[in-house]
């Protein structure tokens, strides 16, 4: 990876989920904002992600596409703290395979991060989508990081790089991962 510091790191740790990664990498290269590293975990995945993982790293580049394989599942927390540990960018956001973001996402948050030094956290609303098509819209999140719980509505927040030190993930022992 080049010696460029990103402005955000985008963690996301894949298992069995190949059905949805090309779809998922084109909301990603779709994005407004584009100063971003991907640290992309494939959490023993045996469904073919991990080859599908590798296509979009070349799509990507190298540069700005960090991929890394668990030859088991550890679990989402483990792997979660392994791409957290990888992360390079000011800021970090995180997003399942299954989920998509609407194109300015990033460009929206990054920005007010940017202009609120004072914010550590940002979120917004999320819509689900059920296999019926119908759609139910969150109105607001609820955050309980001072409860010790993890975030609700994971899709939907970014969060200062420096936030990391206060266990975002819950595991605080990550395992190893290959890198590709």
């Amino acid at each position: 990876m080049t010696t460029d510091i990103p402005k955000i790191s985008i963690l996301i740790v894949v298992w069995n989920e190949k059905e949805f990664l090309d779809k998922f990498f084109d909301c990603i290269q779709n994005q407004t904002f584009s100063d971003y590293e991907i640290i992309c975990i494939n959490n023993g995945s045996t469904d073919g992600s991990w080859e599908k993982i590798r296509e979009w790293q070349k799509a990507f580049g190298l540069e700005k596409f960090k991929a890394l394989e668990n030859e088991t599942n550890i679990g989402l927390t483990k792997a979660l703290n392994l791409a957290l540990k990888e992360a390079r960018g000011k800021y970090v956001a995180r997003i399942d395979p299954d989920d998509f973001w609407e194109k300015e996402k990033l460009e929206k948050q990054i920005n007010f991060l940017e202009n609120n030094p004072d914010h550590g956290i940002v979120g917004c609303n999320h819509i689900n989508v059920y296999k019926n098509n119908e759609n139910k819209k969150y109105g607001q999140l609820t955050f309980q990081l001072f409860a010790g719980h993890d975030f609700v509505g994971n899709i939907a927040y970014s969060f200062k790089r420096s936030v990391r030190r206060h266990g975002l993930y819950g595991d605080k022992a990550a395992g190893k991962a290959r890198s590709a």
